[in-house]
């Protein structure tokens, strides 16, 4: 699994709306954090999004090769399109919980700024079990089959292409407006 090391500044994500209730959702718990301290519990959220990154196989890819050396290929195009994904993830991520996307303007921006937190939040937990889901059931067909694995990492892989091409139109969005 890839590990981030990331540093993001908590801006008191969701502080007053949540406190309290024990039924808020994850993202819109209150935190002890102030602003400008790194914030245990914003890292902690961006970790849940990250999708996992495969671990090399170690066996030489290979696309006209063995069934393990054709895995090979299609693990190390998920790692390199999963490692792209989770870098992007964490500019929007960062980007939106960071003290430049925060509003110390009026009460109205920065109820939109936690709307738009929750709401990346909320999309990317559902991309996650859409992606996995679709690519689940696009090897069905290979079930227990030798290939199997080669078909997922490839489905994996350009799923996460797609919606690395999503998230990089997003930070554009939210930047540029």
């Amino acid at each position: 699994m890839l590990s981030v090391a990331v540093a993001l500044t908590c801006v008191g994500v969701g502080v007053g709306e949540a406190a309290g209730t024990t039924d808020a959702p994850r993202h819109l718990a209150s935190t002890s954090c102030s602003k400008g301290t790194v914030c245990a519990a914003n890292h902690a959220l961006l970790k849940g999004l990250l999708v996992p990154v495969p671990e090399a196989t170690g066996v030489r890819c290979n696309p006209a090769g063995t069934q393990l050396a054709m895995d090979s290929c299609a693990i190390e195009q998920q790692i390199s399109d999963d490692k792209a994904l989770n870098s992007e993830l964490t500019k929007d991520f960062d980007y939106l919980y960071s003290t430049e996307s925060a509003s110390s303007g009026p009460q109205p921006l920065q109820v939109e700024v936690r709307t738009m937190r929750s709401d990346f939040v909320t999309a990317e937990e559902s991309w996650m079990k859409y992606r996995l889901d679709l690519c689940e059931s696009a090897v069905q067909r290979s079930d227990g089959g030798s290939i199997q694995p080669q078909l997922l990492a490839l489905c994996f892989a350009q799923v996460d292409a797609n919606h690395l091409s999503d998230l990089r139109r997003y930070y554009t969005l939210i930047t540029e407006g």
